[in-house]
């Protein structure tokens, strides 16, 4: 398939511009939505036994389940190889979220060189059969350029049909662009549908356009809320953007925000729930009653919603306001993790780690770890770093240390700097050279927070110290992502590396 095939010409073009820098990244695709099955033992052996029996013989379910299988990790050990070669088995006979699936592997470089063009050509397969995650991600690539075109009015078809489909990081990335076209009804439609599915980034935006006045009336009340849904699905900017709120909403405003949220809470919406809840918790707009906040993040939970589960399932863990036990914090990290909740599953490894409400097991807790670090987050980062470097659930390898501590120190993280720092000494220079190398190649796991400023600082990084005479990474490598004759130049500087 062409670059448009498939694609609606009648839908209007995006604005000309850098819209897209404040973008929401693709998304870590699963195979399978929800908790997978456990079975015993004995029953899960003669479950993958039939399963490669019937994906050996051609059946493309049989051979994406069996790559979620080893994607995953699920009762054997993660093997991403394995997992890429059921995969493109079954996307061969058309099967669209393999196909995705396989896209992801390669954006992401999950034990494989990050390769754009590659990502692309999936993803493309998979968005022309109306895979809607697979239409937000090329949407994205073709906004910035990365392995294929820079196209922004692709881009914004791409991202519309992904949107219509469901795709809640399209929704929110097209209420992105008709914010900055200057059609608030359009935005606040798309962030809004993005938000009832649980998308921080838009509650941040909504917020963000509520406390401006951006096309509606000023409504402080709505932004306060807005902000504080965003903070609880834990965007970065809505905290922020929330402490320097709360002193300018009136005690009346906090209560229009109470009442809202008692109405919505007792008719059973779970977000509103886990809201009413966290206002409990830190008393605004109410007195602070952990008891009230309890009860509420308990209802939240219970109908599934995944941070209602982490929050109640952090209180369960540190014996916040309630008696500690583990054994009631596991199962609630487990369930939210499986629905991609980050914060959850970095709590799952901890719990692996330490053995807290679940069998010790250090190579189940390398496994989350290396999930979320592939996502983005500095905290996984590290610690998937640290048992790296000690040799502790996975095999000993100093420089994939390195690189995970010197992606962590890119974004903020604490004590990143001095790890990457100490563990580069221990490395020969060629050495040093690879993994700053294979860092900027990895600029997508810099998502954790807004990734444009924290490659710039890698980029301060990897440039510390080189050798006098070896090339140099500046600037020029960061205008490679977003430059549209990147791709189509074959003498550009580096579109090999690039790729």
């Amino acid at each position: 398939m062409k670059d448009g095939d498939s694609i609606s010409q009648a839908a209007p073009r995006a604005r000309e511009g850098p819209f897209f820098l404040s973008f929401v990244q693709p998304a870590i695709d699963r195979a399978f939505p929800g908790v997978p099955t456990v079975r015993a033992p004995a029953q899960e052996q003669i479950f993958r036994g039939a399963l490669r029996k019937a994906a050996e013989a051609g059946d493309a379910a049989a051979q994406l389940r069996l790559g979620f299988i080893h994607d995953e990790g699920l009762g054997v050990p993660l093997d991403r190889r394995e997992a890429r070669a059921w995969y493109r088995k079954a996307a061969e006979q058309g099967d669209a979220r393999a196909a995705l699936c396989l896209g992801r592997i390669y954006y992401f470089g999950q034990d494989v060189e990050p390769d754009y063009r590659e990502a692309a050509r999936w993803y493309r397969l998979a968005a022309d059969r109306g895979e809607a995650a697979a239409l937000a991600n090329l949407g994205y690539m073709h906004a910035h350029g990365l392995g294929v075109s820079c196209d922004y009015g692709l881009a914004f078809r791409l991202l519309l049909r992904g949107a219509e489909r469901g795709d809640s990081k399209a929704q929110s990335n097209l209420g992105l662009i008709y914010f900055h076209r200057h059609d608030s009804a359009e935005s606040i439609r798309w962030h809004r549908a993005a938000a009832d599915q649980g998308n921080g980034p838009s509650m941040c935006n909504l917020g963000h356009i509520y406390s401006i006045g951006a096309g509606v009336g000023r409504d402080m009340a709505e932004a306060a809320k807005w902000y504080a849904l965003g903070a609880l699905y834990r965007k970065e900017q809505s905290n922020d953007r929330l402490e320097a709120l709360i002193p300018r909403v009136s005690a009346s405003e906090w209560e229009k925000v109470v009442r809202e949220c008692r109405r919505s809470a007792a008719a059973g919406v779970p977000r509103m729930q886990l809201l009413l809840g966290a206002l409990y918790y830190e008393g605004l707009g109410v007195s602070h009653d952990v008891d009230a906040a309890f009860k509420w993040l308990k209802l939240s939970a219970k109908q599934g919603n995944t941070k209602g589960q982490w929050r109640l399932g952090y209180m369960y863990y540190t014996g916040t306001g309630i008696s500690r036990d583990y054994s009631k914090a596991f199962p609630l990290f487990w369930q939210a993790a499986w629905k991609n909740d980050t914060h959850s599953q970095i709590m799952v490894g901890e719990s692996y780690r330490y053995g807290r409400g679940v069998r010790q097991d250090i190579k189940e807790a390398a496994k989350w770890y290396r999930r979320v670090a592939e996502r983005g987050s500095p905290p996984a980062q590290m610690k998937l770093a640290k048992l790296l470097e000690t040799g502790r659930g996975v095999r000993r390898d100093l420089r994939q240390a390195a690189l995970w501590s010197l992606l962590a120190s890119a974004q903020g993280a604490g004590g990143a700097v001095a790890r990457w720092e100490d563990l580069s000494r221990g490395l020969t220079s060629a050495e040093t050279l690879a993994v700053r190398g294979e860092a900027v190649m990895r600029w997508p796991a810099l998502s954790w927070k807004t990734p444009i400023p924290a490659l710039r600082l890698l980029l301060r990084t990897v440039n510390a110290a080189l050798p006098i005479g070896q090339p140099t990474l500046t600037e020029n490598a960061l205008e490679l992502f977003w430059t549209p004759s990147a791709w189509a130049d074959p003498d550009a500087a580096k579109p090999r590396q690039l790729r």
